[in-house]
C-alpha cells in the first residue's frame, strides 16, 4: 500500500466519523445555545404585615365619589390613639363623612380625618364612609389614600412600652367623570412592581364589561412573562366551577403580556376539544386556534375568544373589554385577581399578588341581576331586607355639626287645612314659609325648582297641574282626579303618574299599563299622543291571567328606571318589595328588577344614584335610602320610638329630610345622605299635619326638595 493511498484510506475513515458525528456535535451546539439561563436567586424580603389592615373601595355616580375605607385590627391587643386620614384628591370638594363608633369624623380643610381613642383587637372592619364632589377635577384620576398612625404597647427587655406605628391604604385611584367601582391594594407587597396590582376598576360600556388593572410600574416591553387574571365567580358559590380560596371559579379573563394578549376561559368538567366563537367583530377577534386547554383532576380551561386590549409598555394600567354576552350573567359576580411572574427566571418562584388580600373575601361587583320568567325578567335583589339592615346597631357622627343652618332650597310640604283636604307649604331652608298653593297636594319640583307637579282632587277641576312659582298660575297635565303621584324624569321633560281608571282591556296573555308617563317638555298639557303606558302596549305577560303586575308610587331615575312599590304575584305569591323598570323599553323585553323583599317599602324619591324610601315594622315607620343598584341600605332616621316617613333628597345630593313625630310635635328633621345623626330643621304648624293619626295615610302625600 502506497502512502498516497494510505493517506485516503486513512482519510475516508476520518470524514465519515465526522460526518457521523456531526449531528451530535450540531445537537450539542444547539442544546448550549437553547438552554434555560439557571435560575437568578431571589433577593426580596416581603413587608411584615402591618397591625391595622387598610382595605379601600370606591364608587363613582354623577361625579360624586363615595369611599369606604375598611380599619382592621389584626392583632391580640387594643391599639390606641388611632388616627386615619384621607386627603382631598386635587380639585375635589368635599361633600360629607360618617363611621360607626367608636371612630369620630371631622375635616380640617385638607383632609377627613376619622379618630378613635382605642380600637379593640377585632377582625371585624369597620366601614369608614365619605364622599368627594369630582365635579371640578380635570386631571384624568382622581388619587388619594387612607394614612393611619396609632399607638400600641409592646414589650421589650422586660418593659412595657407605647410605641407609635402607622400603615397606608393603596392608592384609590378612580377616573372622576366616569361611573365605576373601585378596589384599591397596597403596593410592594411582591417584589416586583410590573405585576404589583395597585387597584382594579369595573365599569359598563354599553354592551362591555370594561376592566382596568393598575399596576406600581411600567408592565415594561412587550414580551416579559407576566400575567394578570381576573377569576369570575358568576354565581357566587364555592360549590359550582372550579374550587379556588372561597370561589368556585367559572370563568377566568386572562392578560400575558408575552404577546400582550388577553382571552377568555371557561371552566369544564373535562377536557373539550371544539371552540365557541363569539361573534362581535368590532370588540372581539375571534381565534381560529385555541392553545391547548390546560387540565387538571377537576376539569379543563377552555379558552373561548380573545379579548380587546390595551396595554402601553411605558404604562401602568391593562384594560380589558368582555362583552356582557360572553357571561351567563355579568350583573352580579364575585371575583378574584392575581397577578404572577411567569419568566421562571427567580428561585423561589416570585409570590403572586392576589387583590383582595384576604383571598377567604372575595369581592362582589354587583351590576343587575335577573331571573328569565316568560319575556318578563325578574331580577334578584342583592341586597337583605330592610327589617334586617333596620336592627344594626350602628352610630354614626358627621362632621356638619348644624344641618339646619347647612341645608338650602325650598321644602313642599303637603299639610291639612281646615276643610279637610291639602294645601301645599312652600318653606325655604332655613325655614320660612313663602308660599302656600291651596286644595293641592303630592308636590314635586321640576329640577330646576320653577315649576311644581301638583294633584286637585277637592275642587271642581281635578287632576294633575303644573305650578308655575314665578306667575303663580297653573296648567293643566292630566284633567281626571284618578291620576296621581306624579314624577318628573330628571330634566323635567317627562313625567310619570299612576292612573286608577287603567282597566283590562287587552286579552289575557298581555300586561295591563301600570303607570303612564307623558311629554310635557313644552310645559303645557300633555295631550293624548304625549303619552304612552308603562310597560308598553302589547307586552305579553308570562302566564294567562289578568293584572299578574301591581305597583304604585312610581318614581323617575337618573338611569331613566322607574323604581315603584309593587307585587309580581306570577313571579312568586309574595313577590313584593321595590321593584325597578326600564322608563322607556321600546321593542326590548321589559324587565323587572326586584330590590327589596319588605311589602311596606315606598319609594319617594330618587336622585343621583340613590333612592329614598320609607319602611314600616309594625307601626314603626322609618326611613332609609340605598343605592339604586340595591346596595349599601342604609337607615336615615334610626329612631324606634317615632314615626318617620316621607323621605326626600336635597337638589346637590348630599342631605336627606323627612316628617318624624320625635319628642311629641312633627318637625321636619335633616341627616347628611351617607351619614351622621338626623337634626330638626323646623317644627310643622298643628298637632296633627295629616289626614289622621294614622300614619299608613302617608303613602298618599309626598315631600319634595327643589333649588
Amino acid at each position: 500500500m502506497t502512502l498516497r493511498t494510505l493517506s485516503a484510506f486513512l482519510t475516508i475513515p476520518l470524514f465519515l466519523s465526522l460526518l457521523l458525528g456531526a449531528p451530535n456535535s450540531l445537537q450539542a451546539q444547539q442544546a448550549t445555545t437553547d438552554a434555560t439561563p439557571a435560575a437568578q436567586p431571589l433577593v426580596w424580603t416581603a413587608p411584615a404585615p402591618a397591625a391595622l389592615g387598610l382595605a379601600a373601595s370606591a364608587s363613582v355616580a354623577n361625579d360624586i365619589a363615595t369611599y369606604v375605607v375598611y380599619p382592621t385590627n389584626l392583632t391580640k391587643s387594643s391599639l390606641l390613639d388611632v388616627q386615619i386620614g384621607v386627603p382631598l384628591p386635587a380639585g375635589a370638594t368635599f361633600l360629607a363623612a360618617g363611621a360607626p363608633a367608636p371612630f369620630v369624623t371631622s375635616f380640617d380643610g385638607e383632609m377627613v380625618i376619622f379618630s378613635a381613642p382605642e380600637l379593640t383587637a377585632s377582625k371585624v372592619a369597620l366601614p369608614l364612609r365619605f364622599q368627594f364632589s369630582l365635579a371640578e377635577v380635570t386631571a384624568p384620576l382622581a388619587t388619594t389614600r387612607a394614612t393611619a398612625t396609632w399607638k400600641a404597647i409592646q414589650t421589650y427587655l422586660g418593659q412595657s412600652l407605647l410605641a407609635q406605628a402607622e400603615s397606608n391604604s393603596g392608592d384609590i385611584m378612580i377616573q372622576p367623570h366616569v361611573p365605576q367601582e373601585v378596589i384599591a391594594d397596597t403596593a410592594g407587597d411582591v417584589p416586583f412592581a410590573d405585576y404589583d396590582l395597585t387597584g382594579l376598576a369595573f365599569q359598563q360600556e354599553q354592551a362591555l364589561l370594561k376592566i382596568t388593572f393598575y399596576t406600581a410600574g411600567d408592565l415594561g416591553p412587550v414580551g416579559k412573562a407576566n400575567e394578570l387574571l381576573l377569576y369570575i365567580d358568576n354565581d357566587c358559590n364555592v360549590d359550582t366551577g372550579r374550587p379556588r380560596s372561597a370561589l368556585g371559579i367559572d370563568y377566568r379573563v386572562r392578560y400575558q403580556h408575552l404577546k400582550s394578549q388577553a382571552s377568555l376561559s371557561t371552566w369544564e368538567p373535562a377536557i373539550i376539544t371544539a371552540t365557541a366563537t363569539i361573534t362581535a367583530p368590532e370588540i372581539i377577534t375571534a381565534s381560529n386556534t385555541v392553545s391547548e386547554p390546560e387540565t387538571s383532576q377537576d376539569g379543563t380551561w377552555r379558552t373561548v375568544a380573545s379579548l380587546s386590549v390595551e396595554s402601553p409598555p411605558d404604562g401602568k394600567t391593562v384594560t380589558i373589554w368582555v362583552p356582557h354576552a360572553a357571561l351567563a350573567d355579568s350583573s352580579q359576580f364575585c371575583w378574584l385577581v392575581e397577578g404572577q411572574d411567569r419568566s421562571n427566571a427567580f428561585t423561589p418562584t416570585p409570590p403572586r399578588d392576589v387583590l383582595p388580600n384576604d383571598s377567604n373575601q372575595p369581592a362582589l361587583t354587583q351590576y343587575s341581576a335577573w331571573e328569565t320568567g316568560g319575556t318578563i325578567r325578574v331580577s334578584v335583589a342583592s341586597t337583605a331586607t330592610l327589617d334586617s339592615v333596620a336592627s344594626e346597631p350602628v352610630t354614626v357622627s358627621n362632621t356638619i355639626t348644624d344641618i339646619a343652618s347647612a341645608v338650602r332650597g325650598k321644602l313642599a310640604v303637603p299639610l291639612i287645612n281646615e276643610q279637610g283636604d291639602y294645601d301645599v307649604h312652600i318653606f325655604t331652608l332655613p325655614a320660612q314659609t313663602t308660599d302656600v298653593i291651596p286644595d293641592a297636594g303630592q308636590p314635586v319640583f321640576r329640577p330646576d325648582g320653577r315649576q311644581l307637579l301638583i294633584s286637585r282632587t277637592s275642587t271642581e277641576t281635578n287632576g294633575l297641574f303644573a305650578f308655575d312659582l314665578a306667575k303663580d298660575s297653573e296648567t293643566p297635565v292630566r284633567d281626571l282626579a284618578a291620576n296621581s303621584y306624579p314624577f318628573y324624569n330628571p330634566d323635567g321633560t317627562w313625567l310619570v303618574y299612576v292612573s286608577d281608571v287603567i282597566s283590562d282591556t287587552g286579552p289575557a296573555t298581555e300586561l295591563d299599563p301600570l303607570f303612564w308617563r307623558c311629554n310635557v317638555a313644552a310645559g303645557g298639557e300633555a295631550d293624548a299622543e304625549a303619552c304612552s303606558p308603562i310597560p308598553p302596549a302589547g307586552v305579553r305577560a308570562p302566564v294567562k291571567q289578568a293584572n299578574p303586575l301591581q305597583g304604585a308610587y312610581p318614581v323617575w331615575t337618573a338611569a331613566d328606571q322607574i323604581v315603584y312599590q309593587g307585587c309580581a304575584a306570577w313571579f312568586a305569591p309574595d313577590a313584593c318589595g321595590l321593584y325597578m323598570m326600564p322608563a322607556v323599553s321600546g321593542d326590548e323585553p321589559f324587565t323587572l328588577r326586584r330590590l327589596t323583599y319588605n311589602p311596606t317599602d315606598l319609594p319617594t324619591d330618587a336622585k343621583a344614584d340613590f333612592v329614598a324610601l320609607m319602611a314600616q315594622n309594625g307601626r314603626d315607620w322609618e326611613v332609609y335610602v340605598m343605592r339604586l343598584d340595591g346596595t349599601w341600605v342604609r337607615n336615615v332616621s334610626l329612631d324606634s320610638t317615632a314615626q318617620d316617613g316621607l323621605p326626600v333628597l336635597s337638589p346637590d345630593g348630599q342631605w336627606v329630610a323627612f316628617v318624624s313625630n320625635r319628642g311629641g310635635d312633627w318637625a321636619v328633621w335633616g341627616a347628611s345622605l351617607i351619614a351622621g345623626e338626623a337634626q330638626k330643621l323646623f317644627d310643622l304648624p298643628g298637632a296633627t299635619p295629616w289626614m289622621d293619626e294614622n300614619e299608613g295615610t302617608w303613602s298618599n302625600q309626598r315631600l319634595s326638595w327643589g333649588r
